[in-house]
């Protein structure tokens, strides 16, 4: 796994879910930290777990499923105490034509994103985002989770294939 500075007393986890060149953003509704801005599905990680389960269990709270998808790589981004890993899940392109998630009270909006409607809009980003929108190596690894391509889905949800371990 990349990451862009290490170490925390907090840790975070979401999911990047990557359907064609877009990948899916959240909009944080009123009366939320971070209101209005563009997320991630994801949230604050459980001492028992891993933080792909806590990608993934959060993704569920907050889109009421994980659609079938495989891992094809990840990154951790610093945020002051708080480490926030990204797991960049692929899934079927036309995905993105037949699916709406249900959103929980914390969103009020889904929009599937690009690398260029995010660059003109990095102060709509939550830190995490526009950190990797905008951050050198954030930048050069999303480029390069949507360039990856995966054959097939077997066995639809992977815990950590693709994923370089923590140091």
């Amino acid at each position: 796994m990349q990451t862009i500075v290490v170490d925390a007393k907090k840790r975070s986890a979401g999911v990047l879910i990557l359907s064609g060149q877009r990948f899916l953003l959240l909009e944080r509704g009123s009366g939320v930290r971070n209101a209005g801005l563009w997320d991630l599905p994801g949230g604050q990680q459980i001492k028992t777990e891993s933080g792909y389960a806590t990608a993934a269990r959060e993704a569920v709270e907050e889109l009421f499923e994980l659609p079938e998808h495989q891992i094809v790589g990840a990154i951790a981004v610093q945020r002051g105490a708080r480490r926030y890993e990204v797991f960049a899940c692929r899934v079927r392109k036309r995905l993105r034509k037949t699916w709406a998630p249900t959103l929980d009270q914390e969103h009020t909006a889904f929009y599937w994103a690009s690398l260029d409607w995010c660059g003109a809009r990095l102060r709509a980003l939550h830190p995490v985002v526009r950190t990797l929108v905008h951050h050198e190596v954030g930048r050069r690894w999303l480029a390069q989770m949507l360039a990856t391509r995966v054959r097939s889905y077997p066995g639809g949800r992977r815990s950590s294939d693709g994923c370089i371990p923590l140091r």
